[in-house]
């Protein structure tokens, strides 16, 4: 579990910077096979695969996985996959045979990332993550859905870690929402001393409303996380690798 906190900083080791002075290579592979989580529909990968044919002069193959479990009964499907930090997370603890390839940039190549936090309300008394520590088995602490990455998983290791067991049987309470909006409500309306949620919507949503913002704090930020993560299946021709880098920078 470990690993998967620190992927945040691991990741962004990855770079999509590739001299565009080189020739782009052709592969020994004739087709070049990608499965798609739902966060990028086919539809709108029409013009990436396009792109990507012709600049590998392979044909690409394209579709979506509907969920985790179905790339896990197909995956000697893919030489690629698209998912988010969240699925590339469970690719590593399920010995899926994905490694990390590329991770989504800007334009001036820095990676696209964010941050989780946990918040608490300004009048909770609560000021340093020592305290939530020393005070685990008398506080409550709310989470966004399970497989959110930033309001749940990554924040669930790191206060799993700070206390030195399973929330459950640390904390007083550790209950769910449905959305980071409700969180952040939840926290500044005072109804759980501690809640987990993405450092943007905790920062947008203090902008948005100055009462908001004098009700809640933010305690502890994540290292960066990638939003979006290219990993290659043990499908992938090796000679593939460069070209196909170099196609994306």
């Amino acid at each position: 579990m470990t690993s998967f906190y620190s992927m945040g900083i691991l990741l962004c080791l990855f770079t999509l910077a590739s001299s565009s002075s080189y020739a782009i290579q052709q592969p020994d592979s004739d087709t070049l096979s990608i499965g798609l989580d739902r966060f990028m529909p086919e539809e709108k990968f029409t013009l990436i695969a396009k792109h990507l044919s012709t600049q590998l002069n392979v044909p690409v193959k394209y579709e979506n996985f509907n969920s985790l479990i179905e790339l896990t009964k197909n995956q000697s499907k893919y030489d690629l996959i698209y998912t988010n930090a969240f699925g590339y997370a469970y690719a590593q603890v399920t010995d899926l045979p994905f490694a990390a390839f590329l991770i989504r940039a800007d334009k001036n190549g820095d990676p696209l990332t964010y941050k989780s936090c946990l918040i608490t309300n300004s009048a909770s008394g609560i000021t340093t993550v020592e305290q939530v520590k020393e005070n685990s088995d008398s506080l409550d602490v709310s989470f966004t859905y399970a497989s959110s990455t930033s309001g749940h998983i990554v924040p669930r290791i790191y206060l799993s870690q700070l206390i030195g067991e399973t929330l459950e049987s640390g904390f007083q309470g550790v209950a769910f929402e449905s959305s980071h909006e409700e969180i952040i409500k939840k926290v500044g309306e005072g109804k759980t001393d501690l809640g987990a949620c993405s450092c943007y919507w905790a920062q947008k949503k203090a902008q948005e409303d100055s009462a908001l913002k004098g009700q809640i704090k933010i305690l502890w930020e994540s290292t960066p996380i990638p939003h979006v993560v290219w990993a290659t299946g043990n499908t992938i021709n090796e000679a593939m690798k460069l070209p196909l880098q170099q196609a994306f920078s």
